[in-house]
């Protein structure tokens, strides 16, 4: 069962790691990340619900799986330039009274729009879950969790509150996780 999640008005550990047992642990964390990327299409598979595209930037080539509620919604082909958004979060917090995992539920989202008299799609997916914490590495920084299906799960912590929040954990202790990511794709030329 998935709660709402509380509003919380302790500040975060500002120091990198905490102990393996905090004696005042941060109740949660949340972190977002966004990127902004000019691309060119190279190819759109259909079928596959793929666009493979070109970072202008850095020449790097890549694959974008959109939901497939936005497959081909703004209509892009081969040689179309396209500038996309993208934020990325995950929050998590100590699960309250519950020593049930429960399901994954996910919600996909999306709607065509227009962005300075561009076609351009928003699309997002919202994923909540009650996670199992099994074990943190404070040398490789990677926290490992169980999901309710039994899928292991490794995140890679890049922020210093993130780290603090899972150096709190103990083996088993159950988290709640919504992780959500936003796209905005708008079609340049």
């Amino acid at each position: 069962m998935i709660r709402p999640r509380r509003d919380h008005s302790e500040t975060m550990p500002a120091h990198a790691r905490a102990p393996r047992r905090a004696a005042r642990a941060p109740d949660g964390v949340s972190v977002a990340e966004t990127t902004r990327t000019r691309a060119e299409v190279l190819s759109v598979d259909m079928a596959a619900g793929q666009v493979m595209m070109r970072d202008l930037a850095t020449g790097e080539t890549f694959v974008h799986r959109p939901p497939a509620e936005m497959s081909g919604a703004i209509g892009v082909q081969p040689g179309d330039v396209v500038e996309a958004l993208r934020t990325r979060a995950i929050t998590a917090w100590h699960a309250e009274g519950t020593d049930e995992t429960g399901s994954t539920e996910s919600e996909v989202v999306s709607t065509q729009a227009s962005a300075g008299g561009s076609p351009a799609m928003v699309g997002g997916k919202l994923t909540r879950s009650v996670m199992r914490f099994v074990v943190w590495n404070d040398k490789t920084d990677v926290a490992v969790f169980s999901s309710p299906e039994g899928n292991v799960v490794r995140y890679h912590l890049t922020n210093d509150e993130a780290r603090a929040f899972v150096a709190s954990l103990d083996e088993g202790d159950p988290i709640e996780v919504e992780i959500s990511d936003t796209v905005v794709v708008k079609l340049v030329e």
